[in-house]
């Protein structure tokens, strides 16, 4: 057994082959995803890398993104700013599965100790299919808490036709206003410019009233598309820009990430086309699932906003299934053993 940290030049090789054969995976954990999240959440702050993989005989068979930051007397775990995200190799009866998963909680619980890390942050993307993770119940065993996340998740192995139909009366008649209304352009690496991003950056800005991220991260957007795990759909209404949204992908997932679209339009629907076609897309382009990213419920940490009722009402007039994930938050004052 092997482990291959991210300063080997195949780290990234074999993440993709562990996603490639799982049932779910969230598509912003790409190297350039990753230096997106680093200039989000980090632009002012040193984060260590710590991310590995467990390699048998050539074979990826555990795999995990995580890095280390200092925050408020605090030494955080995450996975640069998102959760932890851990990944086991998916293939049936997987050789040396066992063997592999001593050696990860070995080198991990090392990490840990090292880096004296008192909190972290871990998603389980495992658990959209039911189960658990080994890392998720080793921090629940410890006192991790739980919190329940849902997702809006379109299975693309249906027939386009039974995907249409499963779209509420309302948002059909909203998808067919804007293809008869709307000029929609596809965007990706063979046809992509900076204005692309640029356009998309300044209607954001326009919108939103400020700018809520730096410039470099948009640039890494644009890095993104260039190596073919995001896209562009945009829509022009006599000629002028009026919505425009990215979307990051990889074989498992398709996902909804950010979008900006005019204000003075809302009583049009000038968004319902979009996100149509960009099931279609993700559907060209292999993906198992498209995802709306995450509803918001009440709970007993938070009461949710009407804004938020309704933006759930809005993604799940496109159909699919509603899909439960955990986050895990753990802290302590002692390194765990």
């Amino acid at each position: 057994m092997d482990i291959v940290t991210r300063e080997n030049k195949l780290f990234w090789g074999y993440w993709k082959y562990l996603i490639d054969t799982v049932h779910y995976q969230h598509p912003a954990y790409s190297s350039v995803g990753l230096e997106f999240y680093k200039e989000y959440f980090f632009s002012d702050m040193t984060v260590k890398d710590e991310s590995f993989i467990v390699v048998n005989n050539g074979v990826a068979i555990i795999g995990i993104v995580l890095s280390v930051h200092a925050e408020n007397n605090l030494i955080r775990m995450s996975g640069f700013g998102r959760g932890i995200n851990y990944m086991e190799n998916s293939n049936g009866n997987c050789e040396g599965i066992k063997s592999a998963r001593k050696i990860f909680k070995k080198n991990f619980e090392s990490i840990v100790k090292s880096n004296h890390v008192n909190t972290l942050f871990m998603t389980d993307y495992t658990s959209v299919d039911g189960t658990l993770s080994l890392l998720a119940r080793l921090f629940l065993d410890r006192g991790g808490v739980a919190q329940t996340n849902y997702l809006q998740l379109i299975d693309l192995a249906k027939p386009t036709e039974l995907i249409h139909s499963d779209l509420s009366k309302s948002c059909r008649n909203s998808v067919n206003w804007g293809r008869n209304n709307l000029d929609i352009s596809y965007i990706d690496a063979s046809s992509i410019t900076k204005n692309n991003v640029e356009d998309l950056r300044q209607l954001h800005i326009h919108e939103a009233g400020r700018e809520t991220r730096s410039k470099k991260s948009w640039e890494l957007m644009y890095d993104m598309i260039n190596e073919n795990v995001a896209f562009i759909l945009e829509g022009r209404l006599d000629g002028s820009l009026v919505t425009s949204s990215l979307f990051y992908y990889n074989k498992p997932v398709c996902l909804y990430a950010v979008s900006a679209s005019t204000r003075a339009l809302f009583d049009k629907p000038i968004g319902h086309i979009i996100l149509w076609e960009a099931i279609n897309q993700a559907k060209k382009l292999g993906c198992k699932y498209f995802d709306f990213g995450g509803l918001s419920y009440n709970s007993s940490e938070e009461v949710v906003s009407k804004k938020q009722i309704d933006i759930n009402r809005y993604k799940k007039n496109f159909g699919g299934e509603t899909i439960i994930q955990l986050n895990i938050n753990w802290h302590t004052e002692e390194i765990p053993s």
